[in-house]
């Protein structure tokens, strides 16, 4: 064990108590836009039912799935307002 300057505590150990329930808002969207895209995109290639339907709305389908999906990806690497750097 290491230690800093006079330091009782390990090394990587903090005082500072960060809130477990703390979730930045925008990866909670973020999330939810990776549940739907892929929830498009499971539809558009694993269910039955789109046999039926006309080629415009499966087409509509899987656009919505990669535009939910590129929304996530924006959202989730967005740095938060807060943050240093």
């Amino acid at each position: 064990m290491v230690r800093t300057s006079g330091d009782a505590r390990p090394c990587g150990c903090s005082t500072r108590h960060d809130r477990i329930g703390f979730v930045n808002p925008q990866r909670l969207v973020a999330v939810v836009l990776f549940l739907v895209a892929f929830l498009a995109l499971a539809a558009s290639r694993a269910f039955p039912f789109l046999v039926d339907v006309p080629g415009a709305i499966e087409t509509a389908i899987v656009l919505l799935g990669v535009a939910c999906a590129l929304a996530g990806v924006y959202l989730w690497l967005l740095k938060s307002p807060d943050s240093k750097a």
